[in-house]
């Protein structure tokens, strides 16, 4: 897990420290997970797109087709509207 949150600069989670943009982390980016309003996902998918992330999940009542779109058009793959804790549940029954 890689946090990344621009107001939370400075702070840590699980000993992890908060990145600014997927740019700043040196790892390879697998998932990014939006906690975004709808109006602010382009944001996190111009900076998945840089960062050459392979997936994007939008949680559940997140949905922007036109963002969504150019996140594919770069080959990431994307899930909206989907709660990824949810899903995982139902995957493991």
């Amino acid at each position: 897990m890689i946090p990344v949150n621009p107001t939370a600069l400075g702070e840590s989670v699980h000993g992890e420290r908060f990145y600014g943009t997927l740019q700043e982390a040196a790892e390879t980016i697998d998932l990014v997970n939006v906690f975004r309003r709808p109006d602010a996902v382009g944001e996190a998918v111009d900076q998945a797109i840089a960062a050459e992330a392979l997936a994007l999940w939008m949680q559940l009542g997140i949905r922007n087709d036109k963002a969504c779109a150019r996140a594919e058009a770069a080959g990431i793959q994307v899930v909206m509207n989907r709660c990824i804790s949810i899903e995982h549940s139902r995957l493991m029954r």
